[in-house]
């Protein structure tokens, strides 16, 4: 064996056991950190109560029952398949029966997230070399669309990103078996994964000269039952008499009001779903997805055409939240996008190897400055769910008995998530369900409220429908229902709870005589006539209990808040700003001669013992501006801003 052979063959032993179990090493160890952290921060997010919407605690729900034998989501209203086709369900049954908590089904996002990772790495690895491939893995980390979605709640969609990612390996290694069952298991997952079963099956037409019937005939066979089955048979019968068979072909209902019509409109309109493909939005979706990547993976067409199912879906949906990055949606285009990219850079190596390298940094660059857009984003979301009183929230969760029906607004439905009876607090001030459009009525298995009335979505609702939707809560709150536990906005109503506090009432008539009135008048549109310190009703340390009196004196039309002080001598102050009537009974929905008698429990934890003054001002949200005060009696018609309730002692 001459020189250059042994040099050779030193260089393959090399490879062999260093360099090549380097780099896959150092792919472990990223893709170990990428779970490790991405579990730690979505713990954290969800003790802190950051799972703000309804989807978690949705599909949470539905393992939960699954395991008890049931299918009827009470969140959705309906059986849990007759909103979407998740029978992957069922074979998460037994980690769920391991592990029954809605975190397990978050760390399987992550999980599936990371394999995906990892496959990119061993694809890449391939196509242009572990270093190479190290620098796509950790780009596709550090992809926005990847990010977002997995500070997103959580979707059974999300589980895909790693079949997606096996299933293309094992048709690039020719392994029919392992294929095959990864294609049954991706299918299903969602019911928009069928269509991706029947484009690989395409795909396969062009890139298999063999065993035709087995990578392109089987996938296109059970791709097009599988959905039908789905789509036009299980769902329809599970969704019974509800109003459409199906719960999101509105969202396509411009290209027509069923399949047949969509189908027609693709044929003899094909104008105008070039129109909706060429909305402004569409474009604009387009570029968060492929601009850090200067667009290459359009050199990969074979490989995009792969999730066309799914960029049609996007393209054409009148859903917003299906031309963003900020939900899940785009998760389940990145493997592909990443994937053309990757072969996008190695033709380029093949045809036009001086522009490889330039083309990687420029994308490397590109990829950095995107990530750089977003960080403002990510630091908005992490500071979303780095929430006051989060123990308080968990005392109450805790108070809940598990047998016990619950409406709550959305940061508490996925800790209260396994019962049989959950709502939340939209279907209540909607008047209707969300999801089956039916009439809501509070059913009678419902014996706790456990509101935060500084919920966004709460809050949201409340300015959209106004008055109804205020009024809703108010006629609900006004019979049997009574203040159980209560710290600031978070209040937690027990049906009938006999001698405890109302929070809030309204009257037409004085609730104190008019020598105990203080009249402390706000911008000349209503009053202040007294404040009283309330009682200590649940003992819980730091709190100083108030019952405020209010009088309109005109219709006060804008939206105030107020700002409660508390200082002491050598030491730095403390506040809180809350919005006057919780929401429920909101200034702007106040009328001239309204009376309300208010509780309120500030909440100051670790509160030393001792003599603190407190003060008070308030602000008119829809002006913006300070409101100006007047006091009854000398000095009426000298506005000032601060109004200073005098020396409290805490004990």
């Amino acid at each position: 064996m001459d020189l250059p052979e042994l040099k050779n063959l030193s260089q393959q032993i090399s490879d062999r056991h260093f360099g090549r179990e380097v780099h896959d090493r150092w792919a472990l160890a990223i893709s170990g950190s990428a779970l490790l952290g991405w579990c730690f921060l979505l713990t954290w997010k969800y003790l802190a109560f950051g799972y703000y919407d309804w989807d978690l605690a949705l599909y949470a729900q539905s393992m939960w029952l699954l395991l008890h034998g049931s299918f009827d989501n009470t969140i959705l209203g309906m059986n849990f398949l007759a909103n979407h086709a998740e029978y992957i369900s069922f074979l998460l049954v037994p980690i769920y029966a391991i592990f029954p908590h809605p975190l397990t089904l978050v760390y399987l996002k992550v999980f599936s997230f990371v394999v995906g990772v990892f496959m990119l790495y061993v694809l890449a690895k391939k196509a242009a070399g572990p270093v190479i491939a190290l620098l796509w893995m950790t780009i596709f980390l550090l992809y926005p669309a990847n990010i977002l979605a997995l500070f997103y709640e959580f979707h059974m969609e999300s589980l895909s990103i790693g079949p997606l990612f096996l299933l293309y390996y094992f048709f690039q290694e020719e392994k029919p078996r392992p294929f095959l069952i990864t294609m049954l298991l991706t299918s299903l997952i969602k019911e928009n994964m069928s269509p991706l079963i029947v484009a690989f099956g395409i795909y396969a037409m062009f890139h298999r000269s063999r065993n035709r019937f087995l990578w392109a005939g089987i996938p296109v066979f059970w791709g097009i039952i599988w959905f039908y089955l789905s789509m036009f048979i299980i769902t329809p019968s599970l969704r019974g008499g509800l109003s459409s068979p199906n719960q999101y072909l509105y969202l396509f209902s411009d290209l027509g009001g069923s399949p047949g019509e969509i189908l027609q409109c693709f044929i003899f309109h094909p104008q105008l779903v070039v129109q909706r493909l060429l909305r402004p939005e569409n474009i604009s979706y387009l570029s968060e997805l492929f601009g850090p990547f200067l667009f290459l993976p359009i050199l990969s067409p074979d490989i995009l055409f792969l999730a066309a199912p799914v960029f049609a879906q996007h393209l054409l949906s009148s859903a917003a939240q299906q031309q963003t990055i900020s939900y899940h949606y785009a998760a389940t285009l990145a493997p592909f996008i990443f994937l053309a990219a990757v072969q996008a850079l190695r033709r380029i190596r093949r045809f036009a190897p001086r522009l490889f390298y330039l083309s990687l940094t420029l994308m490397l660059f590109a990829h950095l400055i995107n990530f750089q857009f977003y960080k403002g984003q990510y630091a908005y979301l992490i500071r979303h769910f780095q929430r006051s009183l989060n123990a308080i929230r968990w005392e109450m969760v805790k108070t809940v008995p598990a047998q016990s029906g619950v409406l709550a607004t959305g940061d508490f439905l996925a800790p209260l998530s396994a019962r049989r009876f959950i709502y939340p607090h939209l279907h209540l001030i909607r008047e209707h369900n969300s999801f089956t459009g039916q009439r809501f009525i509070l059913p009678g298995q419902v014996n706790f409220l456990l509101l935060d009335f500084n919920d966004f979505w709460l809050t949201e609702d409340l300015k959209a429908h106004h008055k109804r939707a205020a009024q809703v809560l108010q006629q609900l709150l006004r019979r049997d229902w009574f203040v159980k536990d209560a710290v600031e906005d978070l209040v937690l109503f027990e049906k009938g709870a006999q001698g405890k506090d109302q929070l809030i009432e309204r009257s037409t008539k004085a609730f104190m005589s008019r020598a105990n009135h203080a009249e402390l008048s706000i911008d000349d549109r209503f009053s202040l006539l007294a404040y009283e310190r309330g009682e200590n009703t649940f003992g819980r340390s730091g709190v100083i209990p108030f019952v405020f009196y209010w009088r309109a004196d005109a219709p006060v039309s804008d939206d105030y808040e107020m700002i409660i002080v508390l200082g002491a001598e050598g030491s730095e102050d403390l506040s809180r700003t809350r919005t006057i009537g919780y929401t429920l009974y909101p200034t702007y929905l106040w009328e001239k001669g309204d009376y309300f008698r208010e509780r309120y429990w500030l909440y100051f934890p670790r509160l030393k013992s001792g003599e603190y003054r407190v003060r008070m001002m308030f602000i008119n949200k829809s002006k913006d501006r300070v409101a100006q005060l007047k006091f009854a009696g000398a000095g009426r018609n000298v506005p000032f801003e601060v109004y200073d309730l005098g020396i409290f002692a805490i004990k």
